[in-house]
């Protein structure tokens, strides 16, 4: 039964996933046209990471919010299904589809003779998405997709800005670069991916029980 769920999400985030994978590819292989060096290596850097966290996001919106108009929970639910098989498949579909990304970043920068580290840097991203994607399940299952999807774009445009101010607030642009390199770095590694991939799954468990309490959103 898992495995059709699986299915199902698939091919309802089927256009959402051609249409990522199409650009993040796209996109590599434009930047490594780019003549200036230092342009360059900062968009094989943040190119991958911006894809992946953008990807996972509208990936997971999209098939929430055509659920939330055809009362696809509901609907579901009163199948012989369980609430956690349906949100298992949804989290899983997620991970595959970040799984897919990644690789197409590591073929298109290796066919285009691109720097390493940018298959490096977008573990990062990954990282990332991971858990903002666990966030929009569970805020999906607490206050509604419609209602979360405003809250969730209003709180990345106040993150964003927030960091600006603070690297703008440092003494000087090295200063600033060297600042988003360490928390790079930082969110690179093996150990950063299996925190993540934790942190992923405790927010599956805590979608599973919200949804439960709130069945009606």
């Amino acid at each position: 039964m898992i495995l059709k769920l699986i299915g199902s999400e698939f091919e309802k985030g089927k256009p959402v996933m051609i249409l990522w994978f199409a650009i993040t590819a796209f996109a590599l292989v434009a930047i490594s046209s780019i003549g200036s060096e230092s342009a360059r290596y900062f968009f094989e850097v943040a190119c991958p990471i911006v894809c992946l966290i953008l990807g996972s996001s509208l990936l997971v919106m999209f098939v929430e919010g055509r659920e939330s108009k055809n009362g696809g929970y509901n609907l579901m639910t009163s199948l012989p299904l369980k609430i956690s098989e349906i949100i298992l498949s949804k989290f899983l579909v997620a991970l595959v589809s970040l799984a897919a990304c990644y690789t197409i970043i590591v073929l298109v920068t290796y066919l285009v003779g691109g720097s390493l580290g940018t298959v490096e840097k977008a573990l990062f991203g990954v990282n990332l998405s991971l858990i903002w994607v666990g966030i929009l399940h569970l805020g999906s299952a607490r206050f509604g997709q419609e209602k979360f999807s405003t809250f969730a774009m209003f709180g990345v445009m106040l993150s964003g800005t927030g960091l600006l101010v603070v690297l703008t607030s440092l003494k000087s642009v090295g200063n600033e670069l060297e600042l988003v390199a360490a928390l790079i770095r930082a969110g690179s590694g093996l150990l950063a991916l299996l925190v993540s991939v934790i942190l992923y799954f405790l927010l599956f468990f805590a979608t599973v029980r919200t949804r439960a309490k709130y069945p009606e959103l």
